[in-house]
């Protein structure tokens, strides 16, 4: 063991699969991963994927932007939505078919369409949050407005008016619970915010 593949090390055996032989290894970034000893062998294996995050970084490199705010962002964007990506990134953003689109992959496209970074805010899709990072889906957004935007806080229009969940509860005076155990059981949005709660409402905990 401790053999050096590329940014790999070598940890311990980790069985076999297709009875191929694998082995468990470490990336010099710190990440864990099973690898196939063929792929490390013959060099396709190299790193967890942050050495191919770093290559794109670097030939996309335009001076005076490396290490800047939004050249971090826009390389987090990417690395995220990556099929290389773990944990946690991985299962909230490429699991879920998020991806960057072409024209973002190179950075001066990026600067081009979204400017610098504005000060304490960060890159956020909208009004699409289940959409993709490109053009007309995404913005500069303030820590609220990030949250607003987060698959807890669900965005419901009615009349002409889109607020989330825990607002609209608020303007009616209802629990949040009344408005996301409607959603839950596939009310529309009319009925939702235009039924005052009773004693079946299955946002009183009673099945409808």
């Amino acid at each position: 063991m401790n053999e050096k593949f590329g940014r790999y090390t070598v940890l311990a055996e980790a069985g076999s699969k297709n009875d191929m032989r694998q082995v468990l290894c470490r990336c010099e970034c710190g990440t864990e991963r099973v690898v196939y000893m063929k792929n490390l062998r013959s060099g396709n294996s190299q790193s967890c994927g942050c050495l191919a995050s770093e290559t794109t970084a670097r030939r996309n490199f335009k001076h005076g932007h490396a290490k800047t705010p939004t050249w971090q962002i826009w390389v987090g964007m990417l690395q995220r939505c990556s099929e290389t990506a773990t944990g946690d990134n991985k299962a909230a953003y490429f699991d879920r078919g998020i991806r960057v689109c072409e024209r973002w992959q190179e950075f001066a496209n990026f600067l081009a369409d979204m400017g610098e970074r504005p000060t304490g805010m960060s890159l956020d899709r909208h009004p699409n949050g289940e959409g993709n990072y490109e053009p007309g889906n995404c913005r500069w957004a303030t820590p609220t407005q990030q949250s607003r935007n987060t698959s807890r806080n669900k965005l419901l229009t009615f009349a002409g008016e889109t607020l989330t969940c825990a607002e609209w509860a608020q303007r009616k005076g209802w629990s949040p619970d009344v408005i996301k155990n409607r959603l839950r059981y596939g009310w529309p949005v009319e009925r939702i915010l235009t039924t005052e709660p009773h004693p079946n409402d299955p946002g009183l905990g009673v099945t409808a």
